[in-house]
This record gives structure tokens, sequence and C-alpha cells, in this order.
């Protein structure tokens, strides 16, 4: 499989949300990726803008999502590493392409978000307050 098959990828998120929201129509979802899926997140979004209630792209390969992210209306949260000069610049790139609510957060000290537990559990505690905030929950 090709990892970088952003097709599969939205297509993957896109066969997920239908099964669960075929549940239940009132049902709102989080997407939370990183790297190619943070990409793949922010496609999907843009086919079910009635049940993503909030998109989380944490070193997401942003370029790859570029033509979609006018059509995303879910409030987006990007999450970088302080250091990753490339990742916020493309995330800063891509907030001026969004027209809903959107955030970029740093996790302080680190290139990889993912580096180690402490980095790892930042990144955690963002994304689930992103999306406690935006169903409702926080």
């Amino acid at each position: 499989m090709n990892f970088l098959d952003m097709d599969f990828w939205q297509v993957y998120l896109e066969f997920n949300d239908s099964y669960i929201t075929g549940f239940d129509m009132k049902t709102r979802v989080c997407y939370f990726g990183a790297g190619v899926t943070g990409a793949a997140a922010l496609i999907a979004a843009t086919e079910r803008p009635d049940a993503v209630v909030a998109v989380i792209s944490s070193s997401g390969q942003l370029d790859l999502a570029r033509n979609y992210l006018p059509r995303v209306i879910a409030p987006v949260l990007f999450i970088v590493g302080e250091n990753d000069t490339r990742g916020k610049d493309l995330s800063r790139e891509a907030l001026e392409q969004l027209h809903g609510e959107k955030q970029l957060e740093t996790i302080g000290g680190v290139t990889d978000p993912f580096e180690d537990a402490n980095t790892r559990e930042g990144v955690a505690r963002l994304a689930i307050k992103w999306c406690e905030d935006h169903l409702g929950l926080g």
C-alpha cells in the first residue's frame, strides 16, 4: 500500500464515517489525522460537512489537501512541533485558506510532536479539548 495515496485515506475515513453515522443520522464526528492522514481528514471533512464538527491535523502534510481547504467548514486545529519550521509554514498557509474557525498550536521544544510520551500526551490533550469543545462536551 502507498501511504501517500490520498484517495485511499479519504475513502477510508469516509467509510468509517458512514459506518458510524449509519447508526444515527445525528451522530457528529471529529476527525484526527497525523501526517498524510491529517490531510485526508481535511479532504474527507469536505464530503460530510453535516456530520464533521471538528478536524485536528497534527504534523499534517497539508500541501496534499491544498485544493480542498477553502471548502472545509468544520473548525480546524493544526498541531505542530515548535521546531518544525516547514510544518509551521504549511499550517500558516493553510490557515489563510480556511474560512471558518481555525487555530495553530505548537508543542514546545520539539520538531515531531509524537517524539516521546510527554509530547504525545500534549497532542492528545489539545485534540481532546478541541473535540470536546466542538461537540459541546467541554
